[in-house]
């Protein structure tokens, strides 16, 4: 049987379900989720195999107006996404062609005129009415060529199975890039760091979530323990005060849920310790972002 097999960029504006679909796809997590937009800031690779056909997919950050050195950095990670893949998934929700999703549009046709695009409606078990999602269609119909437009919920799983036979379908005719059972995804302290910092955006509301940034400074695996030692950077003291909350209770509830996820994920005895620092504008400081790998 000839096997087909590509690179797949995920793209979108912030908060569509554009990570969900990713792990719903990989069977596990691979990308944080979060219902903050903006979760994603590096791109995040998992290769997903079914029968003849292998989808090496890279989740990207949620595109939208950039107004700081970080943003900016974001904007090029999604515009580099879309040159020389195979594919490129556009997902979008019920809310329709808003700003950034034209934005995005604008980027593909630009980029990468030549590459399949398939149109992924998701949160569309949030609309009731059949013909709102046929209207829905007809009029993205009208901005671009498609190769396919799929409604899906990636959170319930419905539509998927439609959705992974247009992409196996799109994908070139060609050899296997990895084998079948080889986990492909994240640098494992990459995959901490973005793990703790999705604990930071479900627990922490205000300006806070979006100001930190999540380094991890010890990563040491031994033969029953592995011991994490991470920083998370604000930049402000105002941040510091409520990412550590009253006596400690924030930093630690965030700790012990981070410890527990990883434990999960690992099948493995962690030990977590984590510090919380101030870098005044470190989203605005080009050295303090190569320093904390937001780097071209």
């Amino acid at each position: 049987m000839q096997t087909r097999c590509g690179y797949v960029s995920i793209v979108g504006k912030p908060n569509v379900g554009k990570s969900t679909l990713l792990n719903a796809f990989a069977g596990k997590k691979v990308s944080i989720v979060s219902e903050k937009p903006g979760t994603t800031r590096h791109r995040v690779y998992a290769a997903v195999t079914k029968d003849n056909a292998q989808a090496l997919f890279a989740d990207t950050p949620g595109l939208f107006k950039p107004t700081k050195m970080l943003d900016k950095f974001m904007e090029r990670m999604v515009v580099r996404a879309v040159e020389g893949v195979d594919l490129v998934l556009l997902v979008s929700d019920d809310a329709g062609a808003r700003e950034n999703d034209r934005r995005m549009l604008t980027t593909i046709k630009i980029r990468a005129k030549e590459v399949p695009v398939i149109l992924v409606l998701n949160k569309m078990d949030l609309m009731k009415r059949g013909k709102l999602i046929t209207e829905l269609v007809e009029k993205w119909r009208k901005l671009y060529q498609f190769r396919a437009i799929l409604p899906i919920s990636a959170q319930s799983a419905k539509g998927l199975p439609l959705l992974w036979q247009a992409i196996a379908e799109a994908l070139p005719e060609r050899e296997f890039e990895v084998k079948a059972d080889e986990e492909v995804g994240l640098d494992e302290k990459l995959w901490v760091a973005d793990l703790i910092r999705e604990k930071v955006l479900t627990l922490v509301h205000q300006e806070v979530p979006h100001a930190v940034a999540v380094i991890v400074q010890q990563y040491e695996e031994k033969e029953t323990l592995l011991k994490i030692v991470a920083d998370l950077v604000v930049e402000r003291d105002s941040q510091k005060g409520i990412l550590v909350g009253a006596g400690g209770s924030m930093i630690k509830a965030i700790g012990t849920d981070a410890r527990k996820d990883i434990e999960k994920q690992l099948n493995k005895k962690v030990f977590l310790e984590l510090f919380v620092k101030v870098r005044e504008k470190w989203r605005n400081n080009p050295s303090r972002l190569k320093e904390y790998g937001y780097e071209d």
